[in-house]
């Protein structure tokens, strides 16, 4: 985690927005961190699933991808902060990274995984 001091330049920028703040008094902000909700979700090839990932810190943005970073396969779609899978099939099967970004810094990335039981074929 990292903490940046900032004073002058927040002034300016809130004189310039009709913001009050008082430069003397410092202005604290933290790099944001990340949880995944569920941690583990375990479903049956054919269902739903989707993941939340609860953000903390100023003004963050959330980011979701593989845990190698790749894209989000076919299928997995970001909303928000949710992960959404519609229909899990067995390639959905993986872990997938939430990562949270401020002006401050980048989370520490959660980790979210995802398991597929696939259904019996007769």
């Amino acid at each position: 985690m990292s903490l940046r001091i900032t004073g002058h330049i927040i002034y300016d920028w809130q004189m310039k927005h009709n913001k009050l703040h008082n430069s003397s008094q410092p202005f604290y902000s933290e790099s944001p961190t990340a949880t995944v909700v569920p941690a583990l979700h375990a479903v049956l090839e054919g269902s739903g699933a989707s993941f939340r990932c609860l953000a903390n810190g100023t003004e963050a943005s959330v980011v979701w991808s593989l845990v190698d970073s790749q894209p989000l396969p076919r299928g997995v779609d970001q909303r928000a902060s949710e992960l959404v899978i519609e229909e899990v099939y067995r390639q959905h099967a993986q872990q997938y990274k939430c990562t949270v970004t401020n002006a401050v810094g980048d989370s520490d990335r959660s980790v979210a995984t995802l398991m597929v039981s696939c259904k019996l074929r007769r």
